[in-house]
């Protein structure tokens, strides 16, 4: 999506008359990734597969949509996102404590 709306920018010098309208290509890959082929589906197959896991929800929660960075600029950390952080440590701690036998 990005190298779509590059090339459109690059380009802008050369537009004249009715060559505007190459604006469509990337507002149309754009709009098939975020609402046709790509986001929507990749969503449903993460929310089938971790849905349940807070740790998925807690990265959900705090990882933008396309660029998997923080959203540490637009969202302070909330009294939920710290207990995600203690299940999320919980389970991986009783997760390499079990080695095939249960804790007594």
């Amino acid at each position: 999506m990005t190298m779509w709306w590059g090339i459109w920018f690059l380009c802008i010098p050369v537009y004249h008359d009715g060559y505007w309208a190459a604006i469509a290509s990337p507002l149309f890959v754009m709009l098939l990734i975020l609402k046709g082929s790509g986001v929507p589906m990749q969503e449903k197959q993460q929310k089938e597969r971790w849905g349940k896991e807070p740790a998925f929800q807690a990265w959900r929660r705090n990882t933008n949509l396309l660029v998997p960075i923080p959203k540490f600029w637009s969202k302070t950390a909330t009294p939920d996102d710290d207990k995600m952080k203690a299940l999320a440590r919980q389970n991986e701690h009783s997760d390499s404590n079990s080695d095939g036998q249960d804790a007594v």
